[in-house]
Order: C-alpha cells, then structure tokens, then sequence
C-alpha cells in the first residue's frame, strides 16, 4: 500500500489471511532443498502475490506477448534453434573443452571437465520437461529464470480466455526452455563431480552449473544483456518525463524493445563462436578459471573452424551472407538486394533456405560467408550483427537500423513508433491473411500514424485487401511466399524458416553482370524515393511528399518501364560491343529519361 500512495488500500479477507498461514505451515512441513519444499514455497509467495490486481501496463504487455508469440512458427523456431545450438555447444564443443582441460591440467593438475555426461542431460531434460510444466500449471516459477521472450510466471488476466492463452504460451515456450535448462544444470554437475572426483556437491559447483544452464536458454546477465536491459530502462524513464516507471506500469521502451534481453546474449555467443573467443578463453585461464577457459576456446576453436568451412561454402555459391559490398552506398546495397530478391536470392540463405532463425550458430554461417566474400573485420562483424536483428522478433529493430542508415534518427525513431500497433495484432491472425492472400501489401504514409495503423491492418484476414499491393523493382506484385494450397499453409502458419526458389530474370541478370564486371552499382532496377522533385510546365522546382498510392504507382510504373525498355536495350547488337563502364552509362542514361517521364506523366 506504501508504494501506491491515493489509491483504494488493499486489505487482506480472513480468507484471504487463512490461505497465507496455512500454505506457510505447508512450507514449514517440506524438507528444504526438495521439490516439494520449492513448489510449496512458490505457491505460499504467489498467493502473497495475487493479492495485488495486475495493473494496465502488466496486461497490456502480457497480450502483446501472446499476440506476438503465440504461434506455431514461433514455437518451432525457439525448439529448434535450441536443440540446434545445443546440439553444437554439447555434442560438439564439449568434447573440444574436454580434450583442452585434459591438456591444460598436465600444468595445473586438476581436472575441471569430462567429455559430456548424455545420460544425466537426459534425465535432467526429462525433469526439467515435467518442473517445467508443473510450474506453469501451477502459475509459479521455482527455477527463478525469465525466458528469451521476457514472459513473467504467475496469472495476470481475471477472465478465463485471457489465462487459457496465457497459459498456452506459458507451455509452449517456458517449458521447453526450461527442459533445456534442467538438462544443462544436471549435466554440469554430474561433469564436475566426475572431473573433480568428488562424491558431494559443493556451492561453488551449483554456482557454476546455474550459470552455464543460464547461458544454454540466453539468459545470462553479462555486460551486454544488461546494457540493453539499461537502454530500455532509460527509454522507459524518458518516455515518463523522469519520472519513476512504477510496477506493472508500459513504459516506452517496454513499447519499442519489446525483447531486450535476446540480442544482447545472442551476440555475446556469436563473440563467443568466432576468434575473440581464443582471447576470451585465454583470459579466463590467466585467470585461473579453467573450467571457463577451456569452454571459450573450445567454442573460439568450433566456431572459427564453422566460419572457414561457411567461407568455402559461400564461394561456391550454396550460402549467401548479408549481400551488403563495402564499394556500394546504402542506397545501391538495398537496390541490389531488391533486385536479387526478384531472382530468389535473399541474405542469409544456405540453398534457398533462411538459417538466420537459428541464432545464435546461424552468425557463424553468416561470419564465414562474409569471409568467403572477402570482407574485412568490420563487415564481418556487421554480418554477424545483421543476421540476428534479422530474425521475425527483432524485426523492427531491423527496420529502424536500416532507416536510420538511409534517411537518419527521425526516420529510424519514427519507424519504430509506427510498429507498435501492429505489435497488438496476433501474429496467428496474420499467418491467416498470408495463407488467404500472400501478396504483400504497401504499408508506407507519410503521415506517421496513418502508417502506423496500415501496419495494423495489414496483419488483419480481409483488411489487408483495402492496402495497395506493394510494387518490386520490377513493377510486379510481390508474393511472401512461391507455393499454393498445401505447401503455402504449411510455409505460412508452421514452417520455422523461409525457403526461397530460385528464378530466372534476363534483365536482372544482366545487371548483376555489370556490376560484377564494372563493380559499379548504379544500375540497379531503382527503389524510388518517398520524397520527389521535378519541374512543373512552368520551370519550377516542386518538392513533395508522396501519398501511398502515389509512391506505389511510381515504384510500379517505374519499375514496368525500365523492364521493358532494357530488355529492349540489351536486345540490341550495339550494346554488346561497349565495355561493361559504356554498357553501365546507357542503362543509368536510360533509366533517368524512364524516371523523367514518369514523373512527368504521375506528377
């Protein structure tokens, strides 16, 4: 009552009062340290707990969090990239670590680690499976862990809809995170009781399987993860003009980064895979921590070996990286892109499949890529940086890094702003409208808000058709997906990744050619700008900003245009006599005079 000073005070019903004692004198009767001590202790705090009402602010979150993540893709993606991380990190790492503790302890003599113990992971995922989904049953949480996701335990809805979905997401992601969890806690300690040759568990060895377990589900609190928690904190306080965020409370950073912990942890472990993880590993071990030590440089040693092997890949063509060229502006980056989307060839693919949904392993791919791309040490790390903001969940951060590379802070703050409508809408329901019309659709307005609800509304089973289609390069309608009935369904609403097919288009080609040969990048089929200026009948310089439709139709017009008139062009005999910098001139000169004229005709 103390911290909500003028409201109602609560005050607890003899009930109310009976429930707390006796669940207490449940507590008393368990033994501590077993499971029925933990559960009895949680289901005495939560009934504390529930006597406070959810505020606004906790439940508006939590639906948000359900209308986001409660889907089948969502779900899968978190399973697999799970059990494909710890796939690597135990079944391959591990065994590395183990042969470098062996090697290490011929200085020291002491064993830290064993090769891993898969019986004890077993069992401990088993436990962790069945704790996991007792505690969301029950609406506690005895493992005191979040999740990637920022999802909080307990009951924040009154109505029976509202704890049935929130439950569902409880089950659907918790506990598998949980199960992966226990399996990683287990393990350690049966491995560091076995490397030790101890027969008792000691403190610091739970301390040391709790943080390895917290890192196994990203839930690790090292210098990055609590930057970016302080970052959305920050936000949150200026989005309340200073003043304090109280509990239950949404604050503005809570609106923007709705996930905040995710690409901090997932970064640290793509450090982790690469290089720096040989320095890491080499400063954990001065410092005595051979336990530590010997997992960094195993993960430094299985990641850089993972990014050579991607560079070799890349090289023969089966993996594609971020498809960003240190010699091209922003703008003709994004252009190419665009244009080699039409021929099925987007970033961070292996064979026409997306692995950027399995971080944080898939940074190693798209490290080596960038390698076999032959970028340098920054591009590398841009690679690895873009391959996680890539994913589904972090999608607006995605957005607003590449606004605020194109047109500044305003447009990148103005980005993310208009994404939070959209936030609210299920993400099931937009799965829906995919599998109904996978078109996709023009969201842009130059009136923040009006793009903001456009954002909405393009996730909404039949108001989506009220939005234009969104025009390619190549003036065509852009389908989010290449397979009908069956197939689309699937690829829709289940599918944990994106599959691409590849395709033929003679003028793209052609323009990836030039570029190639030129490495000149300005040829490109033109994303057309939002703001214009043109010369009215008068002689008169006019600027404007254009509507949606408007933007559309001069994206589609000028993109139709340029098609038709270069294919024309590189019919032509005399064009295949110029050098590709001659051949580079006519198709830039061309396709100013198409720009010019549409212009002219629209405008």
């Amino acid at each position: 009552n103390k911290k909500f000073p003028g409201k109602k005070p609560l005050v607890l019903s003899s009930e109310q009062r009976k429930n707390i004692v006796n669940l207490q004198k449940e507590v008393m009767r368990q033994v501590p340290g077993t499971r029925e001590y933990e559960v009895a202790a949680a289901q005495a705090l939560k009934a504390i707990q529930d006597v406070i009402p959810a505020g606004l602010g906790k439940k508006i979150a939590a639906y948000r969090n359900i209308a986001m993540l409660l889907n089948a893709k969502t779900i899968g993606r978190n399973i697999t990239a799970n059990g494909i991380y710890g796939g690597v990190d135990k079944g391959i790492t591990d065994y590395v670590a183990a042969g470098l503790d062996k090697l290490v302890s011929l200085k020291t003599g002491v064993r830290t680690r064993t090769a891993p113990q898969w019986l004890e992971w077993a069992r401990g995922f088993k436990k962790g499976l069945k704790e996991g989904a007792e505690d969301v049953r029950l609406g506690i949480n005895t493992r005191k862990i979040g999740d990637k996701y920022d999802l909080q335990p307990g009951r924040t809805f009154d109505s029976k809809i509202g704890q049935s979905l929130e439950k569902a997401l409880n089950y659907s992601l918790q506990v598998p995170d949980r199960a992966f969890y226990e399996a990683t806690f287990q393990e350690s300690l049966k491995n560091q009781m076995r490397a030790s040759g101890k027969d008792k568990i000691t403190d610091e060895m739970i301390r040391i399987a709790e943080q390895e377990a917290r890192e196994s589900v990203f839930q690790n609190d090292g210098v990055l993860s609590k930057s970016i928690l302080g970052l959305r904190r920050g936000l949150n306080w200026l989005g309340h003009l200073g003043r304090e965020v109280k509990p239950g409370t949404l604050g503005l950073g809570d609106l923007l980064m709705p996930f905040a912990q995710v690409p901090a942890n997932l970064t640290q472990q793509a450090i982790n895979y690469s290089p720096l993880g040989l320095i890491k590993g080499g400063m954990s071990l001065s410092r005595g921590l051979q336990r530590q030590g010997t997992k960094d440089l195993a993960r430094g040693i299985v990641g850089t070996g993972g990014m050579l092997g991607s560079a070799a890949l890349a090289k023969s063509g089966l993996i594609t990286g971020d498809l960003n060229d240190e010699d091209l502006s922003t703008l003709q980056n994004m252009e190419r892109r665009n244009n080699l989307a039409q021929l099925g060839k987007r970033p961070f693919q292996i064979n026409g499949m997306a692995y950027n949904m399995f971080s944080p392993l898939s940074t190693v791919v798209a490290a080596g890529a960038k390698l076999g791309q032959g970028g340098s040490a920054r591009q590398v790390g841009e690679a690895v940086l873009g391959s996680i903001i890539d994913m589904p969940f972090l999608s607006g951060i995605n957005r607003a890094m590449s606004n605020y590379q194109r047109q500044g802070l305003g447009a990148a703050a103005a980005g993310m702003i208009s994404d939070v409508p959209s936030q609210f809408v299920p993400t099931f329901a937009n799965q829906v409208a995919d599998v109904i019309d996978p078109t996709a659709k023009e969201t842009y307005d130059p009136n923040i808000f009006k793009q903001g609800i456009n954002k909405a509304v393009n996730k909404i089973p039949g108001l989506r058709g009220i939005l234009p289609d969104k025009a390619s390069v190549t003036g065509e309608k852009i389908r989010k997906y290449d397979n009908e009935g069956l197939g689309l369904l699937y690829n829709a609403m289940i599918n944990p990744t994106f599959n691409n097919k590849q395709k033929s288009h003679p003028v793209i080609e052609e323009l990836e050619r030039l570029y190639q040969q030129s490495g000149q990048g300005n040829q490109y089929l033109p994303v057309v700008k939002r703001k214009i200026t043109y010369t009215d009948s008068q002689g008169n310089k006019i600027k404007r900003v254009l509507s949606t439709d408007e933007f559309n139709d001069y994206q589609k017009f000028v993109g139709q245009r340029n098609v038709f008139a270069l294919d024309r062009l590189f019919q032509d005999p005399g064009y295949w006599r110029l050098t590709p910098e001659e051949q580079v001139q006519e198709v830039t000169r061309l396709q100013q005079k198409v720009d010019e004229l549409t212009k002219a005709e629209l405008f």
